[in-house]
């Protein structure tokens, strides 16, 4: 297995008009279709708003820096959310300080975060689960 540094990451900055974070990429990739597992870390800028939103792949988000909040459950460093398939979370809060997170997923997703309630529609019946520990 290769080591990757931060530094030989492919960093992608994104930004909306809720937030700005930067995306490292350190398994996979992040923009275009990859068989197989996909590993990143997020950093979301200080007091920033992810919307509530889902993906169309289950995940692992990990906390390893700073702290915020996902809906109504604290999230500081070592927190794991789980989310299923289509099942929508959030919104993400970032505290004073940022917010960084790991996201794991066994199967690559391509696709931006379907924001809710606007896509609401295209999401896929199935079991809703979203976990925090």
């Amino acid at each position: 297995m290769q080591i990757v540094t931060r530094e030989q990451t492919q960093q992608r900055e994104i930004q909306t008009k809720e937030y700005v974070s930067v995306v490292n990429p350190y398994y996979g990739s992040i923009l275009e279709t990859f068989e197989g597992p996909q590993a990143f870390l997020v950093e979301q800028s200080e007091h920033s708003l992810a919307g509530s939103h889902y993906h169309v792949e289950a995940q692992f988000q990990v906390v390893v820096a700073s702290s915020g909040n996902i809906g109504r459950h604290e999230l500081v460093p070592y927190t794991v959310h789980y989310a299923n398939p289509y099942t929508g979370y959030g919104p993400l809060e970032a505290g004073p300080n940022g917010l960084s997170y790991v996201t794991l997923r066994a199967v690559g997703d391509p696709h931006r975060p379907f924001y809710l309630p606007d896509t609401k529609d295209q999401m896929k019946p199935g079991p809703r689960l979203n976990l925090t520990s």
